[in-house]
This record gives structure tokens, sequence and C-alpha cells, in this order.
């Protein structure tokens, strides 16, 4: 990557490119269970991925955590988005990168910026019924692995070599996994169909995004990379709409503004 891209540019595309594998794999779900299809796609991402890939034996332990925070991050997420609307979970599921934002560094304009997305993640939540309390659960889950996921991901960063490790990562978290998983994933071996498309969510969510998410991690501090995320939950339910029809309030509309406030505070 040249040194003219802008890190909001090559984020903006990892957003893309990850909310359009997820409103796949939210197609998948009648035919696979939702952690079936978050384990393969975390699997098929890091075999994609492992071709490039480096394993230093000092990095052991941080690859390692990284991946299983990595993969019960997708794990968890796609339990949330089985239950409620995808611009809502991811909105929920951002409180682990604000929190991150708000330790990081308390400059007013910070904070400014922090108030505006948090307002912005309480209006596309919403209120969500009673019966889809679960499903905010599992947001929620979602999101300390996610502010784990930033912590870690800061340090694999270092030294530029971040997108190197981020397969072999994957593979850990996969097998720590697996004996919970790997059982709920058997009827792709019987579809070439269901396989391919797993493969695709693996690409399109993981494999992607994440290798962009290493180059910008490389180039932007904690809690601007933190800040940066509030363009996700915009991007969850704007793909939501377009793609799987999941319409969208005024005050989620207000939200979405909100969140681009507080990228536009953050410059």
């Amino acid at each position: 990557m040249g040194r003219r891209l802008q890190p909001e540019a090559v984020f903006a595309v990892s957003a893309t490119s990850m909310y359009l594998g997820a409103a796949l794999a939210v197609t998948l779900f009648a035919e696979l269970p939702p952690v079936a299809v978050a384990w393969l796609r975390v699997l098929f991402a890091g075999l994609l991925l492992l071709p490039f890939s480096t394993l230093p034996r000092e990095r052991l332990g941080l690859i390692a955590a990284f991946g299983i925070a990595l993969t019960c991050m997708n794990l968890t997420f796609y339990m949330a988005i089985s239950i409620i609307p995808m611009g809502s979970a991811v909105a929920i599921e951002f409180l682990g990168p604000i929190v991150v934002a708000l330790f990081a560094e308390r400059t007013l304009k910070n904070t400014a910026a922090v108030v505006s997305v948090g307002a912005g993640v309480f209006l596309l939540a919403g209120a969500r019924p009673a019966d889809e309390l679960t499903g905010v659960f599992w947001a929620m889950g979602a999101a300390a692995c996610w502010a784990a996921y930033i912590a870690l991901g800061h340090r694999l960063a270092e030294g530029g070599e971040g997108r190197k490790l981020i397969g072999p990562a994957m593979l850990f978290g996969v097998l720590v996994t697996s004996p919970l998983c790997l059982p709920l994933a058997s009827p792709v071996v019987a579809s070439p169909r269901l396989l391919g498309a797993c493969v695709l969510v693996g690409l399109l969510s993981s494999a992607i995004p994440y290798s962009l998410e290493q180059w910008v991690f490389a180039r932007v501090s904690r809690d601007r990379f933190a800040i940066l995320l509030g363009l996700l939950p915009a991007c969850a339910a704007l793909l939501g709409l377009s793609v799987l029809g999941q319409s969208l309030s005024a005050l989620e509309w207000l939200g979405i503004g909100l969140v681009g406030l507080a990228v536009a505070l953050k410059r």
C-alpha cells in the first residue's frame, strides 16, 4: 500500500467488505448454526492467509491471545446477528471500542468524539423487545472481545508485520474452539454450495478486512483507530438496509450522522 493511501479510505474498504460478508452469512443461518458459520469464516480466512504468513517464536503468546479474542468476537457477533438486526448488533458491540477510546486519551476533543459516538450508538441500537434481549447480551459479549482485539491488534501490528501474523492467529483460535464448533459445521462436508459460501464469507469478512485493519493499525494511534471504528455501525446499518432489507428509523439515521460527526471531530 502506497504512502498516498489514507487510513480512512482503507478502513472504509475494510468495513464494506466485512459487512457484505456478514450479510451473506445471515442468509446461511437457515442451513447452518450461526456459531458454525462464524467458526468456518475464521477457519477459511486463516487458511487463505496462511501462505502469506510468518510465525515468529518470540511472539507466539501474543499471536495466540489475539487469535482467541478474534475468534470469540466472531462467534458472539454471529450469535447476536442471528437474533437482532446487523446494524443494532454492531452498534451495541461498539461499546468495546468506546471504552478503549475513552481511556486511551482523555482530552476534550477525544471526549467530545466519544460522546458523539456513544449517542449515535445508542440511537442505532434502539430499544430491543424482550424476546431479543439474548441477542443484546451476545452483542455485549462481542463488545468485550472487540476491546481485547483492539488492544492486542496494536501490539501485533508493531514493526509492521501484523498482516503476516493474522493467519496463524486465526487458526489458533479455531483450534481452541474446535471442540464446540467442529461438530456443528459438519453439514458443509456434504454441500459444495455451503462450503463455497462459507469460504466467500471468510474472504470478505475476515481475510480482506483484518489484513487491511493491520495496515491501519500500524499507521494510527489506538484511540484514533477506536474512533475510526465508529464507521462500522453506520456501514452495517446501510448494508443491512440494502442487502437484507432491514429498514432504518429516523432516529437510526440520526445515529449514523452522530457517528460521522465523531469521526470528523477526531481528525
